[in-house]
């Protein structure tokens, strides 16, 4: 999946939105050699074939920071195809957009104008007992609940040893943007 993966690393990367993945197409389709585009439309119609939409979201994650489920995956190889083979679709790139509710560290960002990605809080699950929780990674504090203050944060480790485990990250599962 190497053209996948050049996509999203050179067209589609982490300072584009889905609002400009028409025109990203668009310039892919203007720059890219013939060889190039033939290459990035067999590997989607491969996947699209073998439906191995779980390694694409994979490759989309790794090299494009996008997190898509299985369903949205499919929809959007199948609109990157068909957009590049000027094929209509009735998917547009707002499909895949979610909609999240951004909450930053009250205690390693406490001026919102000095916003980097790095201080969104990220909830996840604890893969032992099933519980949902809050955690900014940056600064390792943890939150039982969405009411997120600076005086109620507690150190991540320590809560995690408290559970009986190491304060590990691979102890945490469905970790996603809040």
């Amino acid at each position: 999946m190497n053209r996948l993966k050049y996509f999203l690393d050179c067209y589609f990367n982490q300072g584009e939105g889905f609002d400009d993945l028409d025109r990203l197409i668009q310039e892919f389709k203007a720059i890219e050699n013939d060889a190039c585009r033939f290459q990035f439309i067999t590997e989607l119609h491969q996947i699209m074939q073998t439906k191995n939409y779980e390694l694409a979201s994979r490759i989309m994650k790794k090299y494009g920071s996008r997190i898509l489920n299985l369903e949205k995956t499919e929809k959007f190889i199948n609109f990157l195809y068909d957009r590049l083979i000027d094929r209509p679709t009735n998917v547009k790139p707002q499909d895949f957009k979610r909609n999240v509710k951004v909450v930053l560290c009250p205690v390693c960002c406490p001026n919102p104008e000095k916003v980097t990605a790095f201080n969104l809080i990220e909830k996840a699950t604890i893969v032992k007992n099933n519980q949902q929780i809050f955690i900014c990674k940056p600064c390792k504090l943890v939150w039982l609940s969405e009411d997120i203050q600076a005086d109620n944060a507690q150190d991540y480790k320590k809560f995690m040893k408290t559970l009986g485990l190491k304060g590990l990250w691979k102890e945490l599962s469905d970790v996603d943007t809040l």
